[in-house]
Formats: C-alpha cells, structure tokens, sequence
C-alpha cells in the first residue's frame, strides 16, 4: 500500500477488513473485466466503499492491481522441511498453487503484460513482489548453512532484478524493456 511518512493521520482508522475487501475486489474485477476495463470506481463499489477510499490509499489503478497480487505471494511460507531440498519443493509446490487460482494468473498477467509498457511499474512490481519475499530466500539460505547443505561463504540472497547479468532484469539494459 502507498504510504506517506510518519505524518499523524485526521480522521477514522484505516480498516483492515476494507483494505482486505478492496483488494479482493480489485482480483475479482481484474479476472471478470481485465486491465483495460478495470476502473478505480468499479473496485469501490464491488468493495463497498468510496472511491476517495481507495485514492487515500492508492494513487492508480497500477498500484492498486501491484498490491492486490502482492497480498497473495504473502501467503508463501519457507516450512522447515528437513533439507534445502524438501524446502525448495515445498516452495516450488506453493507458488504452482498461488499460481494455479484464477485471481492469481490473471492478476499477475494483467499486471506484468502492462509493465511492458510502464517501467515505473516494472519497479513497483519488483519492490512489491519480489522485493518482499526476499526474506524467503535469506531464511532458506541460512537454514541449509545451519544444517551444512550449503557453505557458509555461499553467495547471498542478491536480487537478480539488481543485477546486469539476469535476463529481464531492472538492471540489464537489453531485457529490461522487454521484460
């Protein structure tokens, strides 16, 4: 969600349950509708709230769709399997999952076929997604080194959307505007 600052805030508390509800909104529409006829005041009112509700929280349609497909990859969870293995799979058998439900494919193609066209969307979906499952990586790789699977001089968790050398990456001029 967009955030401005530490200022205090006047007025109600934000809501979680309406912050839940209009991003569950946002994937309902996006699969019925698609990008190009999802609109900020169709979202307001399948969620059941003012459209200023959702201009306080979002400044656009782009980041509004980039949160309600970050949400879902926040279910991902790096369970202690017993080996980097088991804990790899694990994780490869829950993203097939997210990625198998209809709001999920849906959200995400909508979202990556318009970052094509939109590098600050580019970014805002690496820092959204990517950027925020990255404790994941982080977490496994110090669990394999824990258990000896993994050097503790192994590589860290750089993120390949920094680096010049991933193909799609931010960092790499020839990709990144096909990415």
């Amino acid at each position: 969600m967009a955030t401005f600052g530490n200022a205090r805030r006047t007025g109600r508390p934000r809501s979680a349950e309406a912050d839940a509800a209009i991003l569950a909104a946002t994937r309902t529409a996006l699969v019925e509708l698609g990008w190009g006829r999802l609109t900020m005041g169709d979202v307001a009112a399948r969620a059941g709230v003012a459209k200023t509700t959702l201009y306080r929280r979002w400044s656009s349609k782009s980041e509004l769709v980039v949160d309600a497909v970050a949400v879902l990859f926040d279910e991902l969870r790096l369970t202690d399997r017993g080996s980097l293995r088991a804990d790899v799979e694990d994780m490869v058998r829950q993203i097939g999952e997210l990625l198998d439900r209809p709001e999920t494919k849906t959200a995400l193609m909508a979202v990556m076929a318009e970052s094509a066209r939109d590098p600050a969307l580019r970014l805002r979906i690496r820092d959204a997604i990517v950027g925020r499952q990255r404790h994941l990586v982080v977490q496994g790789r110090r669990r394999a080194q824990e258990r000896g699977e993994l050097p503790p001089d192994a590589p860290g968790a750089q993120n390949c959307a920094d680096r010049a050398d991933c193909p799609g990456s931010a960092g790499n001029a020839e990709s990144a505007g096909n990415a």
